[in-house]
């Protein structure tokens, strides 16, 4: 596969590293964090995960082979620490893919 081109995770029975960094207002994002974690940690993966708001000052993002940055929407945004990590992180990975997805319960 070239370099730089997206891999799905854990193809082939191979164990993948993957940071989750979450934003939780009301805690509804951290439990679905929580929920994601423990299916990928089930399914073999090793997870960490860390609440955008109690980040390290210098987080060390080598070595994981995927992301999920999920957080919550107030008011048409997302946290302020949570856009400011991706922002300061997203050049780091040349696999890095933005989507934004919403959960709505009926």
């Amino acid at each position: 596969m070239p370099s730089g081109e997206a891999r799905p995770l854990g193809r082939g029975g191979d164990m993948s590293s993957i940071l989750m960094v979450y934003g939780s207002t009301h805690g509804q994002t951290g439990r679905i964090v929580e929920r994601l974690a423990s299916n990928l940690t089930v399914a073999g993966h090793r997870v960490t995960t860390w609440k955008g708001d109690q980040l390290p000052a210098r987080p060390v993002l080598a070595g994981y082979d995927g992301y999920v940055i999920a957080g919550s929407v107030r008011y048409g945004k997302y946290q302020p620490y949570l856009v400011e990590f991706a922002r300061a992180n997203a050049g780091d990975s040349p696999r890095c893919r933005v989507s934004s997805s919403r959960c709505v319960a009926p």
